[in-house]
């Protein structure tokens, strides 16, 4: 008899063992990280697959959306860009479908700018900093992370996007450098816009009837009386925002636009705002997504 409990003992204590092991592999599943050690990037330029690690490839992005002027921003703007960038990383990789990658994980592009660019000592200190302190983090809405955009300056009123992005007031980014851009085209240039026929009018009387919202976004205008949108004459002519106005002057035409970029989400110049004014990078996001912060571990 004795030996028998032992024997029901040991068999008791072998499936115990196992449970525990059992359970300790479902904890670790549960805390694995959803940010992969690598990933694949289409280089579009070159053409070409490069496999990096996750870490250089935030990096890299990171790098690709700093001021083209030369100036840095400040720490606690490039941490919230970080974690927008890991919240957009995790959005793809769980919505293939949605994206062309060309058969990788991401490719570069306007969401993605990654560079392997060379900067200089103090720039790739504070990207390494912002991506280390930015690292399993992403905003989700509902449990899931969510397609985030931002912009390097609003119009002075971002435009709302559910579900993450309210409209927020932002006037002190009119005072920043580089709020105003002006660009002048000749007749010709402006001619090709479009396949629009019976340009006869005087140029200077082209356009007409502009139409605006109330986040300064020019939503349509005539031109020769057919109507176009103001996204459309931003992304035909490369112009910052499509917060425009159109002029004529000295046989030109001239687009001035206010702000720069979509107008939607965080404003870059704004974040830098609040960050000289002592914000978090954590306060940053939540004035600006209407999300919830979390932590991968």
């Amino acid at each position: 008899m004795p030996k028998k409990i032992t024997l029901v003992s040991a068999g008791a204590l072998v499936l115990f063992i196992i449970l525990i092991v059992i359970l300790l592999n479902v904890t670790a599943d549960n805390k694995r990280s959803p940010f992969p050690q690598k990933v694949t990037v289409y280089l579009e330029e070159r053409s070409e697959i490069v496999t990096l690690d996750y870490s250089k490839f935030l990096e890299g992005c990171l790098v690709g959306f700093l001021p083209q002027n030369g100036d840095l921003y400040e720490p606690q703007t490039l941490e919230a860009l970080a974690v927008v960038i890991n919240t957009n990383a995790l959005y793809a990789l769980r919505n293939r479908d949605k994206f062309e990658n060309f058969g990788a994980d991401f490719s570069t592009g306007e969401l993605f700018p990654y560079t392997d660019k060379a900067v200089n000592s103090t720039e790739d200190a504070r990207v390494r900093t912002a991506a280390n302190a930015a690292a399993e983090k992403f905003l989700a809405v509902d449990g899931q992370p969510v397609l985030l955009e931002f912009c390097r300056i609003s119009s002075g009123k971002t435009l709302p996007k559910p579900p993450a992005m309210p409209s927020v007031n932002l006037p002190s980014d009119a005072l920043c450098k580089g709020y105003l851009s002006k660009n002048a085209y000749t007749v010709n240039e402006v001619r090709a816009l479009s396949e629009i026929k019976r340009l006869s009018e005087p140029p200077e009387e082209w356009f007409s009837e502009p139409v605006y919202d109330e986040y300064g976004t020019l939503v349509t205008v005539k031109i020769c009386g057919q109507k176009i949108t103001g996204e459309f004459i931003k992304k035909t002519l490369g112009l910052r925002s499509a917060a425009i106005e159109i002029g004529f002057e000295d046989d030109c035409f001239v687009f001035i636009c206010k702000g720069w970029g979509n107008n939607t989400g965080m404003s870059l110049a704004a974040a830098d705002t609040m960050s000289r004014d002592g914000k978090s990078a954590d306060e940053i996001l939540s004035f600006f997504y209407s999300a919830e912060l979390k932590t991968a571990r």
